[in-house]
Parts: C-alpha cells; structure tokens; sequence
C-alpha cells in the first residue's frame, strides 16, 4: 500500500477515535473474527487504548478490498491478534511510542505482510522516531529512474525566431557624462512630461484669468459704472424735485446775478442744476466739481466758474465714455441746436450752440475763462475711449436777462478756477498701494483656490469662495478706475 494511502487510513483511524467517523459506522462493523480475537485477549494488560482500537478496526475495514500476497482480500483471511498488537508495546518508552508501534505492527498483520526478522528480533521502534533527528546518512541512497515529467500539461515552447529584432539604439537625450544629475533627471521621463504639460497648463490658466479680469474690468467700464451713475441720478432728481422754487421777482425776464459778486461756493458732489440736450438726448442733474468722484454721480460744474443762474462764463465737465457716458455724442451737435440749464433755485436759461465742437489740450483751460458775455462751455474726452484732447461746445445765452452791471471784467476776473480730473491727465498714484496690495491678496487666493478643495470639498468651496472673489473683484475695479487716468 502507498504512503498516501496510509496517511489516509490513519486520519479516518483518528476521526473514529474522536468520534467523527465519516464512514458512519462503529465497532460493530468489524467482522466475527475480528471480535472473537479481541475476546480471546481481553485481559488487562493486552486491552488496547481507545485509539489503537478504533484504528485498527477501521484499518481491517478498509483492507477487505486489498488483495494479499496469495491474492485473496486480507480482510477476509485475518482476524486481528489483539496480543500480537499489544506485544509490540513492549519496549517504548513513551505512551507516543507505544501507540506507533501498535499502528506499525496492525498494518503489517492486516495487509498479510510479516516484519523483517531484524525489526521483530529487537524493541521495535515507534512511529514517531522517523520524526526524532538522527545521524546524517554516510552514503546517499541510489535513487531511482526520475519520473515521467508530465509533458501533455505543460504548453508546447514558442517556435525559435529566425530574425531575432536588433537592438534598441542608444539614448543620447539622456544627461551627458560627467554632468550633475537632479532629482528630476532620476525620474522616469514620462513623468517630466506630465510634469511640464501640468506647468504649462497651470500658466495657461493664469493668463485665462487675467484675459477675464481684464473683459470684465471693460465691461465693468462701460455697463457697470453706468449703473451706479443712473443710481445716483434717481437720488439727484428727488434732491432737485424737492428743492425747486419760483425766483422772486416781477419781470417777465429772468435776473441773473452779477459776474463780479461772490457767490457761496456749495460742496462738492452737491446738486446744482439740471442740463438738457434734445438734440443728443441729454438730461441730466449737476454736481458741484469736477473729481472722479463727482463725475461718477453726473456732469460736474468747473469750481472758479460762474455757477447757474449767474451771468459770465458757467463751465460743465461730462463723461464720455463711462458712467453712463453723458456727453458721449457731444461731438454731434452743430450751430443753432438749443441747450437749456436750470439752475437750484428754479432759473432755468435757453444757450444756443455758437460754433462746431473744437479739441484741445487737457491742459489748456483759457477755454474757463470769463469773455465778458454769459455762455456755456462744456467739456469732455476726446477721442473716445481716450484723454489725450479735450473737446469743447460753447453756447451762447439766447434769451434776454436783467443783468445787473458789472464791477470788473478780465480773462478771470480775479477768481480761482479749481480743475480737478477734468482739465488734467495722469495717474491717481495715491490709489497704486491699495491696488497692488489687493492685486497681491487675490492671487494668493487664487493659489489657496486648490488646497481649499481638500478642506471644504470641490463644491462647497466655491459657495464660500466666490462672495470672495466677487467682492474683492468689484472692490478692484473701483480702485483702478479710481488710478487709471481721467477719462471724461
């Protein structure tokens, strides 16, 4: 019997023994002989354990169907020697030795095979010795014809190549000999292109940003600014509405006050009048001065001049092409188109264009000057979308007024003109540090926009960030168009 086959007797031997037989059958299955001889040796000191037991009846059950030697089934020729079994106890020192033995002497009875003479001569040794370490053999048993390798399991070889391919050549993009070898040279090169294409993509990114801001910050010129200055001239018309009242006086004739008489300058950003245009669809309320901030409310009143309702030369700056581009087509009106000012107090003047609009310098204000008549002058940029140039509408009063006479005539007439933003181009630099140090904050924004994705997650993100965005953005568009040049 094979070594496998023993291995497998012994394990259901002890499954028996322990009470799990997956056979399901039990001592009773053990033929008549086989009780008979474990009745003739049933005293004390032959009576086998429990485990030897139950091992050797299920070694005759399983060994019926093995042929012995003379061919015959050596179950049904033996009947188990209980004393023989237990006999071969004799010698073992442990209980382990013991129950090997017996286990080694029931498979030699059963199968029909005897022990050779020089095992029964002496203490035959038990089971697990062949486990004990023992000395080292002086010579290596012969071995015996290797086995059949098991070729009808193993895939067939890959036909021999005729032409095997040559070689890659040799990479010459690599660094030279002898050359400092960086962390990003030891990478594999299909990372350092990933790595360029991410660097490339992230400056692609940037200049898409700036493209935006810098399209938004136009339109923000031209549609955003006219928002504020349309709300800021619904604030003016209740003002004017509210203050109006009938001059006093009998004549049919409006009275203007002198030239030459002080009148309280009011504060800047302050209603003064209302201007009419119907020739280019101009109606408009008018502030006091001409800063950026009053021209970002409507078209602002030169200080110095004459202020409306009063004779000699009232001088009035507009923008052109930002909030709400009030004299944007000042440039269309001609000789004889009317032009009515009313002023706070309820004086309202007809002006009658005298000449085509003409462009000069920014800096030239000789056009504020009193001329010894009572004319409108009004101001804006030119070309459009620039302040390289002024251009300038003068007009005529139509209507004739009682003007008290005069003290003093001249080019000024001893009066301060205050030009602010509207008779000179530059920069506001006084707003440059708080442009920069936003510019700064929202790019560090910008940097912090990816590492916020892992704190907030990729869409709560942008429902706290773009308040942000949104309000540092319209805070810079005031600011630059606060810096930028004047443009009227």
């Amino acid at each position: 019997m094979a070594i496998v086959e023993v291995i497998d007797v012994l394990a259901d031997g002890f499954a028996i023994a322990t009470g799990d037989d997956p056979a399901g059958g039990a001592a009773a299955d053990v033929d008549a002989g086989t009780a008979a001889g474990r009745d003739v040796a049933g005293q004390d000191a032959t009576d086998p354990t429990p485990l030897s037991q139950a091992f050797v009846e299920h070694l005759a059950r399983s060994m019926r169907g093995v042929p012995g030697p003379s061919g015959a089934a050596s179950g049904t020729r033996h009947t188990v020697d209980w004393a023989r079994l237990q006999a071969a106890r004799q010698g073992a020192q442990t209980p382990e030795q013991a129950e090997g033995r017996v286990v080694l002497e029931a498979f030699r009875h059963i199968s029909g095979s005897s022990p050779p003479p020089s095992i029964m001569a002496g203490p035959q040794p038990a089971a697990t010795a062949l486990l004990e370490p023992g000395p080292l053999p002086t010579q290596r048993p012969p071995i015996g014809p290797p086995p059949e390798p098991h070729t009808r399991l193993l895939p067939a070889p890959p036909p021999p190549v005729q032409n095997p391919p040559p070689p890659p050549p040799p990479d010459t993009t690599g660094p030279l000999p002898g050359a400092v070898h960086t962390v990003e040279d030891r990478r594999p090169r299909g990372w350092q292109r990933l790595h360029r294409r991410e660097k490339l993509a992230t400056a692609f990114g940037w200049m898409r940003n700036i493209g935006i801001v810098v399209i938004l910050f136009a339109a923000w010129q031209v549609w955003g600014t006219s928002i504020s200055q349309h709300q800021a001239q619904q604030s003016l018309r209740g003002q004017f509405q509210a203050q109006i009242h009938t001059p006093a006086g009998t004549g049919s004739e409006p009275r203007l006050i002198a030239a030459d008489v002080a009148v309280p300058q009011p504060k800047e950003g302050s209603l003064v009048a209302r201007l009419q245009i119907p020739a280019i669809g101009v109606d408009e309320y008018v502030v006091q001065g001409t800063a950026e901030g009053d021209l970002a409310m409507g078209p602002g009143h030169y200080v110095g001049t004459s202020m409306p309702g009063q004779a000699g030369n009232v001088a009035i700056a507009g923008h052109r092409t930002t909030y709400g581009a009030p004299f944007n087509d000042l440039d269309s009106l001609v000789s004889g188109d009317p032009i009515f000012l009313t002023s706070d107090s309820g004086v309202k003047l007809e002006y009658t264009v005298s000449q085509a609009p003409v462009a000069v310098s920014p800096s030239d204000v000789a056009v504020l000057n009193f001329f010894g008549d009572n004319r409108l002058t009004l101001t804006t940029c030119n070309p459009r979308f620039s302040s390289s140039q002024r251009l300038v509408v003068v007009a005529l009063l139509r209507q004739a007024v009682e003007t008290p006479p005069t003290a003093a005539t001249g080019s000024a007439r001893g009066r301060d003109l205050h030009v602010s933003g509207g008779g000179t181009v530059g920069w506001n630099l006084i707003y440059l540090l708080p442009v920069l140090a936003l510019l700064g904050a929202m790019v560090l924004l910008g940097f912090a926009n990816k590492g916020s994705a892992k704190y907030f997650g990729r869409r709560t993100r942008w429902l706290i960030l773009a308040p942000i965005w949104v309000a540092a953005t319209y805070v810079l568009f005031t600011l630059l168009t606060s810096l930028l040049p004047a443009t009227l």
